[in-house]
């Protein structure tokens, strides 16, 4: 597969446009479509390479970071309202009113749009270097003030990844299922709507003697597609340093010190490469600042995930790969964070365990842990390390009722419920099914994990959780996400 890339650049850090962020596909068809035509009217290649580019699938967005501006009331003219009032009426109004906030972002800020094609498809690499040479002539992005120059260029999929692993902002993709963000894209008929639109705009006034009769032109054509920001994922294997070809096991209680281990040698590699960059460093994978201030938002922190080896109920738990995730609103690089990891030996091996260093993987392994490519999903989960609850649902007694037990279990239920809203998880639960014994044969009891963490042994649980409907992994729930506790699996089938 091959990549259509258009950059756009704004004259200054700040876009008018009202409804939409990033800046919607549609509105940069739009200002394809207007600055081609500004030449005097489209080309018989122009238009073909259009009509191309809007029967493709939606694509990839890459917007910088930016925060809403201040907003801002203007009064001007309104011509068309006026001019219909002073005929209708007899009076004319003196003035409109529009308000505008704009987002802001750095100058040099960069937007991509990223539509992915087919080599084989006929005419479609000559169709998209059309597209190239059209952003050329863009010179406006968003309202009228949005002064934008654009270019273009076809990338082939190496490039396309480099992109997403190095481009400093967040990048949303369109998604199959039901999103909270929804874009405006071209569909087939986009162009055709557009022209009609603009001769029917031309041509809004009607006069008959003394009336005037107005015509709304007809909305553009366009489909409403959901759109996600899927955070960048890396797979890294524990090797042996001396023999790099052999994978080495970590005790499965002790992966939270694997995980504090190699997150602290990562940010001191960050902080002595970016030097410039200690306080995001330290927020990004520490969650906070050296001095302990200002905890970056739980969305926005990179998690180092512990995957012990399953896949066959015979499976020796140990821990041998980790899945790094960066978030698209993460202050640092993704390409910064994998290459600070890659080649790590961490030092807290001791002596039983030989020298391991970590290795970039393909990400294959992950989908026992529920990250797929397609948007399918699963319904039933269960902890391979136990989450760490709150506090209330480490309330015990010595007593064997089954009412103080079952009491005990109904705090554990409200604090699941709760860490899945915390991990952004939708989804209703229909059933929960807590213990302190492993679902898994070799697992290890939940309080054998506390050994080396902040957390006490009646805060960490098993559970079995099933859900209203499925969802994809990875899951990790409770307050030790951050430091491999809490990781889930799902079950293919539901238990009898």
């Amino acid at each position: 597969m091959e990549w259509l890339v258009l950059v756009v650049r704004f004259a200054d850090g700040r876009y008018h446009g009202h409804g939409d962020w990033p800046p919607s596909p549609m509105r940069l068809f739009q200002a394809l479509v207007a600055g081609v035509c500004s030449r005097g009217g489209l080309t018989e290649t122009e238009r073909r390479a259009l009509e191309w580019l809007e029967r493709l699938d939606p694509p990839i967005v890459c917007a910088p970071v930016a925060r809403r501006g201040q907003e801002v009331i203007s009064y001007v003219p309104n011509n068309d309202k006026d001019r219909l009032l002073q005929v209708q009426t007899g009076r004319r109004v003196a003035h409109g009113v529009k308000r505008y906030r704009p987002f802001i972002f750095a100058d040099d800020a960069e937007f991509i749009y990223m539509w992915g094609f087919e080599r084989s498809e006929r005419d479609a690499r000559s169709h998209a270097s059309v597209i190239a040479v059209c952003a050329q002539h863009i010179y406006q992005f968003g309202r009228g003030v949005d002064t934008a120059w654009a270019w273009g260029g076809i990338v082939s999929d190496e490039e396309a990844d480099r992109i997403w692993r190095t481009y400093p902002g967040e990048i949303v993709r369109p998604s199959a299922g039901a999103s909270q963000r929804t874009l405006r894209c071209p569909a087939a008929g986009t162009l055709e709507s557009l022209k009609r639109r603009h001769d029917a705009f031309r041509s809004r006034f009607g006069y008959a003697s003394r009336t005037v009769s107005y015509r709304r032109p007809p909305n553009p054509l366009f489909r409403t597609v959901a759109y996600e920001s899927p955070p960048s994922r890396q797979l890294f294997e524990l090797r042996d340093a001396h023999a790099t070809e052999r994978l080495v096991p970590w005790p499965l209680t002790k992966g939270s010190v694997l995980v504090t281990t190699i997150r602290d040698q990562a940010v001191q590699r960050l902080r002595n490469s970016l030097t410039d960059r200690g306080s995001d460093i330290e927020r990004m994978l520490v969650g906070r600042r050296p001095d302990g201030s200002n905890a970056a938002a739980t969305a926005d922190r990179v998690r180092i995930l512990p995957l012990p080896s399953v896949g066959h109920e015979h499976a020796d738990m140990q821990i041998r790969r980790l899945l790094v995730e960066v978030p698209s609103t993460c202050a640092i690089r993704a390409d910064d964070v994998y290459w600070a990891l890659s080649g790590l030996e961490p030092s807290a091996t001791g002596p039983v365990l030989p020298r391991i260093v970590l290795v970039r993987a393909p990400a294959d392994f992950a989908r026992h842990y529920g990250v797929t490519v397609r948007n399918d999903g699963f319904q039933v989960w269960r902890t391979v390390t136990p989450a760490a609850l709150p506090y209330a649902a480490a309330r015990t007694s010595r007593a064997k009722s089954g009412s103080k037990r079952r009491a005990r279990e109904e705090l554990v239920a409200v604090a699941v419920a709760q860490a899945l809203r915390h991990a952004g998880v939708r989804a209703r639960l229909l059933s929960i099914k807590p213990q302190r014994e492993p679902f898994q044969m070799n697992g290890a009891l939940a309080q054998d994990f506390a050994s080396g963490t902040r957390f006490v042994p009646a805060r960490l649980w098993h559970v079995e959780l099933t859900l209203d409907r499925k969802i994809t992994g990875p899951l990790v729930i409770g307050d030790g996400r951050f430091l491999g506790l809490g990781v889930m699996m799902p079950v293919a089938q539901s238990p009898r």
